[in-house]
């Protein structure tokens, strides 16, 4: 499928290479605990450490480390590096460079929190703009305006847009409030 009749493009490659970055860290970090794990069993079996106590902790660390570099690298698979923005869809390219594609039809929620923001699409398609994107705000703009115009309903910190009041958002105008 083509994309719409006309469309937006936002793209930065420092946010590709701080995802990338972050993907490789966590991936070598897997590879140490594969080597201490490795270290760790050899010793067992050597005779020097005595194996259960060490096969329950490899066992449990490799449980934790599991879950979190799942989670880790969920999240940043989301993350996109380019956005292009149509009048019927949003696409948008992970670190990987693979492509991520909502029709602004099947989009369910747009969700804006202190991480960025998040399109959500509900065949379980999700992708994310972080704060760091260099044109952060128009894309935000651009963005509620197609949610607007599809009625796609708007979040902000996971609560509904007419839920919010301004200064939860914004407390500093509390400041201007005149005297009573």
């Amino acid at each position: 499928m083509q994309m719409g009749r006309w469309y937006q493009v936002f793209d930065d490659e420092r946010v590709n290479l701080v995802t990338r970055s972050a993907a490789r860290r966590h991936a070598a970090g897997a590879v140490a605990l594969g080597l201490v794990s490795g270290a760790a069993l050899f010793a067992s079996i050597v005779g020097t450490v005595s194996i259960y106590p060490v096969v329950v902790a490899l066992a449990g660390l490799w449980g934790w480390a599991g879950a979190a570099l799942f989670r880790i690298w969920s999240r940043l698979r989301r993350q996109v590096w380019c956005l292009k923005i149509s009048d019927r869809e949003v696409v948008g390219y992970d670190y990987r460079r693979r492509r991520i594609r909502i029709d602004w039809i099947d989009a369910v929620g747009v969700d804006v929190n202190s991480q960025g923001l998040a399109i959500v699409a509900d065949k379980d398609s999700r992708l994310e703009v972080p704060v760091r994107f260099p044109s952060y705000t128009e894309i935000c703009h651009t963005v509620l305006e197609h949610a607007e115009f599809y009625e796609v309903s708007v979040l902000i910190d996971g609560a509904p847009l007419a839920n919010v009041a301004i200064r939860d958002v914004f407390p500093f105008l509390g400041e201007f409030d005149a005297e009573d």
